[in-house]
């Protein structure tokens, strides 16, 4: 019996401790501040977080409409890029993700790329590590989880007709 009772309260503390589900959608707060000194992502219009959103924990930013990029050779318009993220810490009032995108040009790495999240005033904080390693800042808003269902659904047709493109406009290209 004593045992019975030990473990439905740890089950119960362990689940008071859990993140819920969010979703947060962020624009820019601020540039990028005089200390990096190589890369600004002028071109992000928009990164959506999603935290266990339809079984998915990453983002996706979307660009600005005439934002082309040279994938392996090839150009084409880009309108989002996924990258999925894995929870590692929370501490110190702000979560942090490791995070990977499929996609990357550039050279870039797809393994070291970081996401932190200020809990109070929702701002988002990536660190990508490419070919420049630069800090981007954004300003978020909490959104309805309904409506991230629809956002990912959303992205999930634009990410797949942009990995289309590319195996169609470049044979070599192995995504």
């Amino acid at each position: 019996m004593r045992l019975l009772a030990t473990l439905i309260i740890i089950f119960f503390t362990s689940n008071t401790f859990a993140i819920d589900k969010f979703f947060l959608e962020c624009s820019n707060a601020k540039k990028v501040d005089d200390f990096i000194l190589f890369k600004n992502e002028e071109d992000v219009e928009k990164v959506y977080f999603f935290y266990q959103i339809n079984g998915f924990t990453g983002y996706y930013s979307t660009y600005k409409e005439d934002f082309v990029i040279d994938f392996d050779n090839f150009l084409f318009n880009v309108s989002a890029n996924q990258h999925e993220c894995k929870f590692k810490l929370d501490e110190d009032g702000e979560y942090y993700f490791q995070c990977k995108s499929e996609l990357t040009w550039f050279g870039g790495n797809k393994s070291k790329h970081k996401v932190r999240i200020q809990k109070q005033s929702l701002e988002l904080n990536r660190e990508l590590f490419d070919m420049n390693h630069y800090t981007h800042f954004m300003k978020c808003t909490k959104g309805d989880l309904e409506v991230a269902e629809q956002y990912i659904r959303r992205f999930e047709k634009e990410f797949n007709s942009i990995k289309e493109k590319i195996k169609k406009g470049n044979q070599n290209n192995q995504i």
